[in-house]
């Protein structure tokens, strides 16, 4: 979802077919979509390199990442490994620390 929004800032209906089949082929993250967008909006996109191979994120985990910022209201970074993986929320002071909390509780 976050990254058809993304998309929908893009000006032109050609643009946006050129910038999500680049997004696919790239595994671009919201945020590096968003910077295309923006990028075709003012002038010609330039080519994005494509990452190493363990450095790009399973779909299924930048899913998680987005599902989990969007419930939290906040940063979520999601590193998953075979022996283990982290979930790391940020939180900005006590107060939104105690707010993420009681959202993590409500959840179960």
């Amino acid at each position: 979802m976050g990254h058809a929004r993304a998309l929908l800032g893009a000006k032109d209906p050609e643009v946006q077919t050129k910038l999500a089949d680049e997004a696919i082929r790239l595994s671009l993250s919201v945020r590096a979509l968003e910077d295309l967008v923006r990028q075709a909006n003012v002038g010609p996109t330039t080519p994005v390199k494509k990452k190493d191979p363990k450095q790009i994120k399973a779909a299924w985990l930048k899913e998680i990442e987005e599902t989990l910022t969007e419930t939290l209201s906040t940063t979520v970074n999601v590193r998953y490994g075979r022996k283990s993986s982290v979930i790391q929320i940020t939180c900005a002071g006590r107060e939104e620390f105690e707010r993420i909390y009681s959202k993590l509780k409500e959840m179960d």
